[in-house]
């Protein structure tokens, strides 16, 4: 009779602690769509929830150094608020890595949003989306004031390969 009482409890703690585990994980764009939603909600624990460890270790240092907190860093309206879930496309996942192309309300474009996995759940990495962004304004930048350059050299050669009208 024991023995059948400890099978009992042995597969009534299985069914309690592994139903957890048998809930299917959100996908990357399900997270971007729960993160639009928190955000419209101002619902900064859940914002939080969401975001990488990087990601959230960059809002601290953010906050630090404007003398706030995250959640207050997180409450405040920056540029046109999120009022409404943004188009998602292209999924596409790599191993614990991922990325969501997600339509920019402001200008209409489409942003690449990268996602980790952590903890066997999708987190959006905005520390890796920032690094990304910066990068790719020094790159245009850099061929801006290459183009510039090569600009100002062709009109220099014009002028000085010009033949001498009459001497």
């Amino acid at each position: 009779m024991k023995i059948y009482q400890a099978t009992i409890i042995w597969l009534a703690a299985l069914f309690i602690f592994g139903c957890d585990a048998m809930q299917p994980t959100a996908s990357p764009t399900d997270t971007i769509k729960t993160f639009s939603e928190a955000t419209i909600a101002k619902d900064t624990q859940k914002i939080q929830s969401l975001v990488s460890k990087n990601t959230l270790d960059m809002m601290q240092k953010t906050a630090q150094k404007q003398n706030t907190t995250v959640d207050a860093l997180l409450s405040r309206d920056i540029g046109a608020p999120v009022t409404e879930i943004p188009e998602m496309r292209n999924e596409q996942i790599e191993g614990d890595t991922a990325t969501v192309e997600v339509k920019n309300a402001a200008g209409g474009d489409f942003d690449t949003i990268p996602l980790v996995k952590e903890d066997g759940k999708w987190k959006i990495a905005l520390d890796k989306f920032i690094e990304d962004a910066r990068k790719r304004g020094e790159e245009q930048l850099k061929m801006a004031q290459q183009n510039s350059n090569t600009a100002a050299g062709n009109q220099t050669n014009a002028n000085t390969s010009q033949p001498e009208a009459n001497k």
